[in-house]
């Protein structure tokens, strides 16, 4: 009985000294604390980690923080780096936040040519052909209304 005891004992030692120790910056992340950890993992990122978790993680710090500018640099890289092992969520993901700023071209672009594997992961893509056009027609019309200040 006495080393049933003693081997439980072991077991749950080499279990908890096993588990993997979370770094600050996902502590962080985990938090929601999306604008420090991002500069954590960007640190990562430029000391060498050019993973593709340590990449998804920077980027997906920065879009989570509506940062869609420094959101597209990284997962611009994580692109580049890794385009035929991404997940369907970090495709979608880098065409939000191409559109998010103003990178309409690209987005479009991204959207032609994975559509069908966004459509699979039920995303939800619409024909978006007329909205260049519709968009570029908006940005043309004269202003309707003139605001100005009531003091």
């Amino acid at each position: 009985m006495k080393k049933i005891i003693l081997y439980g004992f072991l077991f749950l030692a080499v279990l908890s000294f096993g588990q993997k120790n979370k770094t600050t910056a996902e502590k962080n992340f985990d938090a929601l604390w999306y604008k420090k950890a991002a500069k954590q993992f960007q640190t990562q990122v430029e000391k060498g980690d050019d993973s593709k978790e340590a990449l998804q993680r920077v980027g997906d710090a920065y879009y989570f923080n509506t940062d869609m500018e420094s959101a597209v640099k990284w997962y611009g890289l994580l692109f580049a780096s890794y385009e035929h092992v991404l997940e369907p969520t970090y495709i979608f993901r880098y065409i939000h936040a191409l559109k998010g700023v103003g990178n309409y071209g690209m987005a479009n672009l991204l959207i032609n040519r994975y559509g069908e594997v966004l459509e699979k992961a039920e995303y939800a893509i619409s024909d978006t052909s007329g909205n260049a056009n519709t968009l570029d027609k908006l940005l043309r019309l004269a202003p309707q209304f003139l605001l100005s200040n009531l003091s």
